[in-house]
């Protein structure tokens, strides 16, 4: 036994619990290495909609009114990012809640469609849902370019502009594979929630599209970016995004009942590559790109990792992915989570298992969404 509940209760889950502003909503927007609290930082899309969704499915699941309590506390703040005259949600709120930017962008609106989906589903308060189908609208209306196709950065009305926020090369990297994944993560959900077809559809869509377009059979692995036209632009392999992938394509088609064999072998594939190419004795690497290897290993990736190597052992029986896991926690246990009374997972370390101070422990896309729902997935399926 891992002590996976053990430590969500006594670890993750309090920490993030202690970040609640209470005058002016939401959580603390950053906590640095030292475990100060920044009262003053501003509050993010992205954890906002995080925070509600790991508090509503740590209530489904562990059915604790606190955690309920939580969840209703994070969706009066996403309330806050509501942009009441052009629709849709702004990119970042200032401590108090004034707007600090008014970006409208995909990303983080699969991420409200996600949460709000996992709060209607724990609580059935229909106006949650009723938001997360205007923001479907709103997407489709403003976003989908045409099948497995979304521009993902607007102005505050909607205007399109260049991904500055989720691509490095925004102008010739339009499209990302982390928020077409994210998408159809939303988009899973938010059929779950409502049965509605059209839903149903675009998920078959993404799942067709990372099987025909992002898949790469001779390196078995999802590309990053695309250009403008389409076209998949070859830079490397992010480990973490593809065993992510894997597991997340692996629910949608469960979701919507979509039966794929050669989809079923290509993800069987792409999580043994990613085994190969990124597992060590001492966690999971990040990423190659352009020939570099990137050997910090981050919180997010070893949580995903985690549930990734889980769902592999399940559909194969193969110990060394269930062994994988119990070194990746291991791994976690000794240097991601230093002990000290109310710390949690460290962003990351760096190759010389050095921790990577300036990212805190808490930020704008640190929530407890990765590790969190990571301890709830394990057990689910049946690891303690």
């Amino acid at each position: 036994m891992l002590g996976l509940e053990k430590h969500l209760k006594a670890v993750i889950i309090p920490f993030w619990q202690s970040l609640k502003d209470h005058e002016h909503g939401g959580y603390y927007g950053f906590v640095d290495h030292q475990l100060n609290i920044d009262r003053f930082a501003d509050k993010s899309l992205v954890s906002t909609s995080r925070y509600l969704y790991a508090f509503s499915i740590f209530y489904a699941y562990l059915k604790d009114e606190s955690y309920l309590a939580h969840a209703r506390h994070s969706l009066a703040m996403l309330l806050k990012f509501k942009d009441e005259l052009n629709g849709g949600f702004h990119w970042m709120l200032g401590y108090d809640g004034r707007v600090k930017s008014s970006v409208k962008h995909v990303y983080g609106h699969a991420f409200a469609i996600y949460a709000l989906s996992a709060y209607y589903q724990a609580t059935h308060d229909s106006s949650a849902l009723d938001l997360a189908l205007s923001s479907f609208e709103l997407i489709e209306k403003h976003a989908h370019q045409g099948t497995f196709r979304y521009h993902e950065e607007f102005t505050h009305d909607w205007h399109p502009k260049d991904n500055e926020l989720l691509s490095a090369h925004g102008e010739d990297h339009p499209y990302t594979t982390n928020t077409l994944l994210h998408l159809m993560e939303a988009y899973t959900g938010l059929f779950q929630a409502s049965g509605i077809p059209i839903i149903k559809m675009r998920v078959q869509e993404f799942i067709t599209g990372f099987k025909e377009v992002l898949y790469c059979k001779k390196d078995r692995l999802f590309h990053l970016y695309l250009d403008f036209q389409g076209n998949v632009v070859p830079i490397g392999q992010s480990y973490g995004h593809d065993i992510e992938a894997c597991w997340l394509l692996d629910e949608a088609m469960l979701g919507i009942d979509s039966k794929d064999p050669e989809m079923n072998q290509i993800l069987l594939d792409v999580e043994q590559a990613v085994y190969e190419r990124s597992m060590t004795q001492e966690g999971m690497i990040s990423e190659i790109i352009k020939g570099h290897i990137n050997s910090e290993r981050i919180w997010w990736i070893q949580a995903e990792a985690m549930v990734g190597f889980m769902n592999h052992y399940e559909k194969t029986g193969d110990l060394k992915y269930l062994q994988a896991i119990h070194s990746l926690y291991t791994f976690t246990m000794k240097t991601l989570y230093d002990g000290r009374p109310g710390s949690e997972w460290l962003w990351g370390v760096d190759c010389n298992m050095k921790p990577i101070a300036s990212r805190g422990y808490a930020g704008p896309w640190k929530a407890p969404y990765h590790n969190g729902r990571a301890m709830i997935e394990l057990l689910k399926r049946g690891l303690k």
